[in-house]
């Protein structure tokens, strides 16, 4: 059986994965993650227009797997290198839009992996957990850089300082997450998204992605020179083409 940790497939051009062990409440072992990772490249494969990530149980995650005979090795940097952060880089390159839908707990370094997402959407039951300090480690899975871009460094260092946990309505308050729905109206949210985002064109979502994504290295100076390269390419693109003569034909 090709899935053993997830499940996958991809519908219409509407890529899911949904974390699949809710026995060991969705923990990011090595062969979950591996698992991810083949499912993103299927995703760039087929060019999937929309990416969703959910998951089994009461718990979203628990977190990285403190059971791991690397992490009782001490070797924590090499399980980030080799496993955490490639798949956070794959998660960020990809040129579609991505959902994460968080319906129960989220712990430590699976934070992470939620804010690597576009858009997240939270349940009433979602409770994220950031007990690093309380356990000896520090941050990881790329939540300092992630989680203070996403709710400001104060607010992030209020999190991850001192170990504390939030529930969906203050993550939406901080600006953790985009929406907050109820545990009944997922699957209507679901349904809205995908035919929204059947309707947007996949080159000019991409170019948003990049301007987006540069935009927080650069100089204001430098944006408007992304903005003009990425405009000048969307200009001649076959979706505007279209617009312009849907427009011409008024």
């Amino acid at each position: 059986m090709r899935w053993q940790h997830i499940y996958f497939g991809i519908t219409d051009g509407v890529a899911r994965v949904t974390l699949a062990r809710p026995e060991k409440r969705n923990v990011l072992s090595r062969a979950l993650l591996a698992e991810i990772g083949e499912a993103l490249g299927e995703v760039e494969r087929t060019s999937a227009h929309l990416l969703i990530l959910d998951a089994e149980g009461k718990a979203f995650s628990s977190g990285g797997d403190l059971a791991d005979p690397m992490t009782h090795a001490g070797e924590l940097g090499t399980l980030l290198d080799d496993h955490y952060h490639p798949l956070l880089r794959r998660l960020a390159g990809l040129p579609c839009p991505t959902v994460c839908m968080v319906d129960g707990l989220v712990v430590g370094g699976a934070c992470g992996l939620v804010l690597a997402f576009d858009m997240v959407v939270a349940t009433e039951k979602a409770r994220f957990a950031f007990p690093f300090t309380r356990i000896g480690l520090i941050p990881d899975c790329g939540l300092n850089w992630l989680l203070s871009r996403t709710v400001g460094p104060i607010q992030a260092r209020r999190l991850l300082l001192f170990g504390e946990t939030i529930d969906g309505e203050e993550a939406v308050r901080i600006g953790m997450v985009s929406r907050l729905v109820e545990s009944g109206a997922v699957a209507s949210l679901l349904s809205s998204l995908i035919e929204n985002a059947t309707t947007l064109d996949p080159l000019a979502v991409a170019g948003t992605k990049r301007a987006a994504a540069l935009a927080e290295t650069q100089t204001f100076e430098q944006s408007l020179a992304t903005e003009r390269e990425l405009q000048h390419q969307a200009g001649r693109s076959a979706r505007f083409a279209a617009t312009l003569a849907s427009l011409s034909n008024r």
